[in-house]
C-alpha cells in the first residue's frame, strides 16, 4: 500500500498509509481541522542507463 502525506491546517505534516482505490483524507484525524494531501517529491521509481527501451520494455 502507498504512503500519503497530507498537509493538516493545524497539525502540519502527517503520514498515512491508504490504498490506492481509497478517497483522500479531507478532516484531521487528531484535530478535525482541514487537509490536503501533497504530492511527494520522493520515489523509488527511476529510470536509468543509456537505451533502456532496448531491453524490451517499450
Amino acid at each position: 500500500m502507498p504512503i500519503y502525506t497530507y498537509e493538516c491546517e493545524e497539525c502540519g505534516e502527517y503520514q498515512k498509509e491508504q490504498r490506492i482505490t481509497e478517497e483522500p483524507d479531507t478532516v484531521c484525524e487528531l484535530c478535525r481541522s482541514k487537509t490536503r494531501r501533497l504530492i511527494s517529491g520522493g520515489t523509488s521509481f527511476a529510470l536509468r542507463g543509456s537505451c533502456w527501451e532496448k531491453d524490451g520494455y517499450s
